[in-house]
């Protein structure tokens, strides 16, 4: 029988499985259709965002999945390079926004017991979530593919180096 890391390796590829189709879609409507399904996969098996983020090499089904967000992108017109840099930053995106805020956020109880005067903090986290992170998530995504959109006008008008900040 293999060792652990190979089971492991085999578990985390059936639990992440096909990624959605994206044929026929805009790009903006495709990697959100993507990353919303990348996010379903990390929150039915939250045992796999460490893995997936951790130092090992991406199994058959992460690399399925990279290439279907790259297909979707060059199909577009976009030059390789450019497509690498969109699923690089919606993919950090999904696996970042994957963990609920609710597990990362601070009870008001502790900020109180630390005696920092955090107004801003107390009142946010005091207030009654409306949902489950969707209309955080969907705010970020909304942003992350007008960046995307953005990049894209960008490629297509030549500008495809990097340009440091």
């Amino acid at each position: 029988m293999p060792h652990k890391d190979a089971l492991v390796d085999l578990m985390l590829d059936d639990a992440i499985g096909a990624p959605p189709g994206l044929v026929g879609t805009s790009v903006p409507d495709g990697l959100a259709t993507w990353t919303r399904a990348n996010r379903a996969v990390l929150q039915a098996h939250p045992w796999t965002l460490p893995l997936v983020t951790g130092p090992r090499r991406m199994g058959p089904a992460e690399c399925t999945w990279a290439e279907t967000a790259s297909a979707l992108i060059v199909g577009s017109g976009a030059t390789l390079p450019t497509a690498l840099r969109i699923l690089h930053l919606v993919n950090g995106y999904v696996r970042g926004a994957a963990t609920p805020t609710a597990d990362r956020a601070p009870a008001v109880a502790d900020i109180e017991a630390s005696g920092r005067d955090l107004p801003l903090l107390t009142r946010v986290l005091s207030r009654a979530p409306s949902d489950d992170g969707e209309d955080l998530f969907e705010f970020g995504l909304a942003r992350v593919l007008d960046g995307v959109t953005a990049a894209l006008r960008g490629d297509r008008e030549g500008a495809d180096e990097v340009r440091p900040r």
